[in-house]
């Protein structure tokens, strides 16, 4: 999830973080909550600098895999890392994601409440996944809380499991508030007879080179989300580097399908990034859950 140097700094774009927020009352607090926007919008174009400069990638054996990646720069210290002459993997950070879905405790939760709308049509591949910039004005509604969509991208397998099980695909619709939080809607993808014609029609236009491509016409990512909308959720962080705590992660309960040939398609692509020399995979290894609780709504 967010693939640094391209989720809300995405593609060389700055999205204003204020877009789409509502502000109340005077002039001071507007000041101030410009103050904190900025604040985090800075700290996010450093930690993209130094994503850009510092490859990485997803294969476990490699040198710049996940396995390292907290040793790779300063920046990416909160991933955590195998280091010379200690035993296993030294966490830095201890709320990381993904994580195994498993044991959750049935909550009395809020609805997930989609208002997203029509977006121009741009698919992007930037070296660590394929991704779909939004434009201001979708938002997701948690109970009182309004998050706005800023992107969508993809991982294959998937990043979370269920019980110790990988589906075929995740998608990750990543949110922030006016204050810059973020939230994750995780959705779960797998093949099957009946795959989503937006996910299908993504990868079907998906460039392969980075870069960006605009397609004719328009998109709604309503379309990606299952009829029913029960959850996990849990508090976790950025599955790339720099491995942020603090997000807000969503993980609908019900998959939906895709056809094996955009999986294996999506594989391929994933293959020919350029760090990666042929791994085929963009999904960090699960981490600890470290006692954190899940909280599930049906």
């Amino acid at each position: 999830m967010l693939a640094a140097g391209s989720s809300l700094i995405m593609g060389g774009r700055r999205r204003d973080m204020s877009e789409g927020s509502e502000v109340k009352g005077g002039s001071e607090m507007v000041a101030r909550r410009s103050t904190t926007l900025l604040v985090f919008a800075a700290s996010l174009v450093l930690a993209a600098g130094v994503a850009v400069a510092q490859p990485w990638n997803h294969d476990p054996d490699s040198d710049i895999g996940p396995e390292v990646w907290g040793e790779l720069a300063p920046a990416f210290r909160t991933c955590g890392s195998e280091i010379r002459g200690l035993p296993g993997f030294q966490q830095t950070g201890t709320r990381q994601s993904p994580i195994d879905l498993s044991s959750p405790t049935r909550a009395k939760l809020p609805h997930l409440a989609f208002f997203y709308e029509e977006t121009a049509f741009e698919i992007e591949n930037t070296g660590h996944v394929i991704e779909v910039p939004y434009e201001a004005g979708s938002v997701l509604r948690v109970g009182r809380e309004v998050f706005t969509l800023e992107q969508l991208h993809f991982h294959a397998p998937s990043e979370h499991t269920v019980n110790g099980r990988r589906a075929d695909m995740e998608a990750h619709l990543v949110h922030t508030d006016s204050l810059g939080n973020l939230a994750v809607l995780g959705i779960l993808i797998n093949t099957g007879e009946s795959p989503n014609p937006l996910i299908e029609e993504i990868f079907e236009n998906a460039p392969a080179e980075e870069g960006a491509v605009a397609i004719a016409g328009t998109l709604d990512a309503g379309d990606l989300l299952p009829a029913s909308r029960g959850y996990y959720t849990y508090a976790g962080s950025l599955t790339t580097p720099p491995c942020t705590e603090g997000v807000r992660w969503f993980v609908l309960r019900r998959p939906v399908q895709v056809s094996e040939e955009t999986v294996d398609l999506f594989h391929h692509l994933i293959g020919d990034f350029p760090e990666y020399e042929g791994y085929d995979r963009n999904s960090r290894p699960v981490r600890p859950a470290n006692g954190r609780v899940i909280l599930e709504k049906r």
